[in-house]
C-alpha cells in the first residue's frame, strides 16, 4: 500500500522557514546555512550544526519539558563546541 505524502517548506523571511505537511504546520526553523534551531509541533527541539559543503553535521534533539529547564547535557556541550568551530570556519 502506498501512502500519499505532502511536504512544503515556506521561507517567511531570510533565516526563518515554516515546514508544512498534510495536517498543517509541522515545525518552524530559524538559522542560516550551517546552524539551525527547529521547534516542532509535537514539542521537539532540534539544533543542527554543520560545515556547509562538507556533508558533516551534528544534530541534538529532545522533547521540551518543564523539568528540563536549564540543564545542559554532554551532547549539547559537544554540539556547542562544534557550532563554534563551524562558525569560525564560515567566517574565514
Amino acid at each position: 500500500m502506498m501512502k500519499l505524502r505532502f511536504y512544503r517548506r515556506l521561507r517567511v523571511m531570510p533565516g526563518v522557514t515554516i515546514n508544512m505537511g498534510k495536517q498543517g504546520i509541522n515545525s518552524i526553523s530559524i538559522g542560516k546555512r550551517g546552524l539551525h534551531y527547529t521547534v516542532g509541533r509535537n514539542g521537539r527541539e532540534r539544533v543542527t550544526v554543520g560545515l556547509p559543503g562538507s556533508g558533516l553535521y551534528l544534530t541534538d534533539e529532545r522533547r521540551r519539558s518543564t523539568t528540563d529547564s536549564n540543564n545542559f547535557s554532554w551532547p549539547a556541550v559537544t554540539l556547542l563546541l562544534f557550532a563554534a568551530v563551524a562558525l569560525l570556519a564560515l567566517i574565514n
